[in-house]
């Protein structure tokens, strides 16, 4: 089943206040160059806390998920997001090649996703609070910066969507929610990690994409 990704129509209905960091990120054509004529491929981790059981779910264990994510042009006017688990190619999503980056696209609407199915909050008022914070922040300095086991010539952002919200209360862990990217210095559109993450007393959750190296 293809992954319904609403969080595009948020972004695309008003302009991203300007700064560095959206420019960067949601430029098509940066990220076009940074995809070239090879895939991108992403270890990617998931992992949910136990969700106690409500009139609208059963109790749901604790789990975590690994499995890796490629993203392909098989066509010139199309972009194809994949996910791959055990040895099984699955889709995620098209993307025409005129889109913002596919990867940041799945990664903003699954933490909006699982931070509503968490907390009960309102999936809108989610969305619009993490578009907000990704029109805030500059690139940030360049930097030899450790993914894994490696290191990479690059720039990173940390945002907090929730550190100083209205209703920051009500979302246990998720008031104090970090986001983290990591960009390459030169090619910007070259995402090379995604982390969110929301530690709290009693669960923690936390989700990352990070870039795999050639080779690997």
């Amino acid at each position: 089943m293809m992954f319904r990704l609403i969080l595009p129509l948020i972004l695309l209905a008003q302009p991203l206040a300007a700064g560095s960091f959206s420019d960067a990120v949601f430029d098509p054509v940066a990220m076009q160059a940074a995809l070239g004529d090879e895939p991108l491929r992403y270890d990617h981790i998931l992992r949910m806390p136990e969700l106690p059981k409500t009139d609208m779910r059963p109790l749901t264990p604790a789990a975590e998920e690994t499995d890796e994510f490629t993203l392909t042009k098989p066509e010139d006017s199309r972009l194809a997001l994949e996910r791959v688990t055990q040895g099984e190619t699955q889709p995620i999503s098209d993307f025409n090649v005129n889109s913002a980056n596919p990867i940041l696209i799945y990664f903003l609407e699954s933490t909006a996703r699982n931070m509503t199915e968490i907390t009960g909050g309102s999936p809108f008022y989610i969305r619009n609070r993490l578009r907000e914070a990704l029109g805030k922040p500059d690139l940030g300095p360049i930097a030899e910066i450790a993914i894994g086991e490696r290191t990479a010539t690059a720039r990173e952002v940390i945002m907090r969507p929730f550190a100083e919200d209205a209703i920051r209360s009500r979302m246990g862990a998720f008031a104090e929610l970090t986001l983290r990217f990591v960009v390459d210095a030169d090619q910007p559109g070259r995402i090379l990690v995604l982390a969110a993450d929301a530690v709290g007393v009693e669960a923690s959750y936390h989700e990352s994409l990070i870039l795999k190296s050639e080779g690997e």
